[in-house]
């Protein structure tokens, strides 16, 4: 209000939109869920697993760190991990002024048309082996983004 701004959209990707999910914002015409995490358990799993792929590289390539951290090398707490583990979105929990944003990979199903759009490019966030860890931007899905934030 205090800049003259009357709406404001928020874009949040993978755990990042689980959070915005989870987090209580006043005055947000909208928020788009890019992939989210909808399975914090799940995510937790598939990180572990990327971790130790990444170590195994390493180890192959010569690299050796007598560091044991998780998730790329940052150490997390119990408690985030509980946090992590413990997030869940389902079409019951999704709040009406999110919307998901879903690419082939994605497990969000059982959601309605309103609450759901899926967009044809296969993001594949989580597969280290894949992509090495490189954010992928396909012009698809940032054609879809740009279209829900300024036409809906």
């Amino acid at each position: 209000d205090i800049c003259g701004i009357n709406a404001v959209q928020i874009v949040g990707t993978r755990l990042g939109a689980s959070l915005l999910h989870s987090a209580s914002l006043p005055n947000i015409e909208r928020c788009v869920l890019w992939d989210p995490v909808l399975d914090g358990d799940e995510y937790i799993q598939i990180m572990q697993h990327n971790d130790e792929l990444k170590k195994q590289q390493n180890i192959i390539l010569g690299f050796h760190n007598s560091n044991d951290k998780s998730f790329d090398n940052f150490e997390i707490s119990q408690q985030l991990k509980t946090s992590i583990t413990d997030l869940r979105i389902t079409p019951q929990l999704l709040k009406k002024e999110h919307i998901i944003l879903s690419s082939k990979h994605s497990k969000a199903v059982g959601f309605a048309d309103s609450q759901l759009i899926e967009v044809g490019f296969d993001c594949q966030w989580d597969d280290y082996g894949r992509y090495y860890g490189e954010l992928m931007t396909p012009k698809p899905v940032l054609t879809k983004l740009i279209d829900i934030l300024c036409h809906n």
